[in-house]
């Protein structure tokens, strides 16, 4: 059950070091809460994201809802990284693999593009942004960060981490006052 470390498999000691299962066994396991994932893209057919609550899905760099590998227009692997993210926080594999929180519901948004940096990318996590809060999402999870582009005159300056400046930066202000 949530809260015995054999529930965890190999998750088990960096959820332990955060005391994650401790809230599981007091019952919280994310239930209830939409998370919204601000990524590369997602692969959702490993098994651990068996019985996931997907609510929504959108692909802001090709505008469908596929958020997995498109052949044609992304490279392989795109999604791995938000594969990656998507599993610490919502994957469920009792005895293998145990997310943060495993029994949260899910709205998937692909706003990465992998093989550049371009400043186009920051209006997409925006965009994500946005679409999270139309959802409804409690919480947007996003580990992208944006200061250097394959064109070095878009790039920010140390200056501009300042958290009023950028782009995602100020989108990220907005949806936390809302």
């Amino acid at each position: 059950p949530p809260g015995d470390p054999s529930f965890y498999g190999g998750s088990f000691r960096q959820l332990d070091m955060m005391q994650v299962p401790a809230l599981h066994a007091m019952g919280l396991s994310g239930a209830g809460v939409l998370v919204c994932m601000l990524d590369t893209g997602f692969t959702l057919t490993h098994e651990a994201f068996t019985g996931l609550d997907v609510v929504a899905t959108r692909d802001f760099i090709h505008g469908d809802l596929n958020v997995d590998d498109e052949a044609g227009q992304d490279v392989s692997g795109q999604a791995n990284h938000g594969s990656w993210t998507l599993a610490c926080v919502a994957g469920h594999k009792p005895g293998t693999y145990i997310g943060g929180a495993f029994a949260a519901s899910v709205a998937l948004a692909k706003t990465e593009y992998v093989p550049s940096e371009t400043p186009v990318e920051m209006d997409y996590w925006q965009f994500a942004a946005e679409w999270a809060d139309s959802l409804g999402a409690d919480v947007i999870s996003s580990s992208l960060g944006y200061s250097e582009f394959d064109n070095p005159g878009d790039s920010y300056t140390y200056a501009d981490m300042d958290g009023r400046t950028t782009v995602v930066s100020l989108a990220a202000l907005e949806a936390a006052r809302r």
